[in-house]
């Protein structure tokens, strides 16, 4: 990434390299003319650059605005230099979530519940990052959640299920759709089949001992109180927790 003929370049180098276009190949942002200047670390000379190097790169980056960063390094309380600036990024540049619908969202992965903002454009997802107004992550996420865009467009992504009936010795592909209609037609088969209105004593139970609940450590709240409605609706009395198994 840098020539390794100069100096090791500090962080907010590194930031600025990564961050903004090259006009050539030598390593290092805006640079069309290179020149090392030996002990003193200055590593740019360029018009819109006065002596920008290691010692003087914080003050110099003040004045600088990242691209992708979604905000200025003088934003965070570095010292603005008159030394070294660039102008900020122009406005005008269309992105890929210009036009696209905003739709919150949490997190998959684990209990913790991260906010999400998915941006679609005609129903096809193009975006996901994390929601700066949830206050669980306050825009930040972790590697799996900052991967869970592939969850939806991954090529890998299971859209059929393999059934194998009753006494067969072969397995058959399936619908999603319809292994989610099965699962509800057995629940409630059994549900019905096993129901009991009343205790031996005659008191009104309402309940089915035939069917379990287990629930998982990566649900969040809401989808841990919709189980429990769902289980008590049903009538299922046997509820328990991955986490005690």
């Amino acid at each position: 990434m840098f020539n390794s003929r100069f100096p090791k370049p500090c962080q907010l180098e590194r930031i600025e390299y990564l961050s903004f276009p090259r006009e050539n190949d030598t390593g290092y942002p805006f640079v069309s003319f290179f020149e090392h200047k030996g002990s003193s670390h200055a590593y740019f000379e360029k018009d819109i650059f006065k002596r920008l190097g290691r010692r003087n790169c914080l003050g110099g980056a003040g004045g600088v605005r990242l691209k992708g960063l979604g905000g200025g390094i003088a934003s965070a309380g570095l010292v603005e230099s008159t030394e070294a600036k660039l102008d900020p990024p122009d406005s005008t540049v269309s992105t890929k979530i210009k036009d696209a619908r905003v739709t919150t969202s949490i997190c998959p992965f684990c209990a913790v519940g991260c906010g999400l903002i998915a941006h679609t454009i005609n129903g096809r997802l193009v975006n996901v990052e994390g929601d700066p107004e949830n206050p669980i992550n306050q825009g930040a996420l972790c590697s799996k959640g900052q991967a869970v865009f592939e969850v939806a467009t991954s090529e890998r992504r299971l859209k059929k299920m393999l059934y194998r009936a009753p006494g067969a010795d072969g397995w058959e592909e399936k619908d999603l759709e319809w292994g989610i209609k099965a699962l509800a037609q057995r629940i409630k088969a059994t549900r019905d089949g096993s129901f009991i209105k009343n205790s031996e004593d005659g008191t009104t139970v309402n309940r089915t001992e035939a069917i379990a609940s287990i629930g998982a450590a990566s649900l969040n709240n809401e989808e841990c109180y919709l189980i429990s409605k769902l289980t008590r609706a049903l009538g299922i009395v046997y509820l328990e927790h991955q986490a005690r198994l």
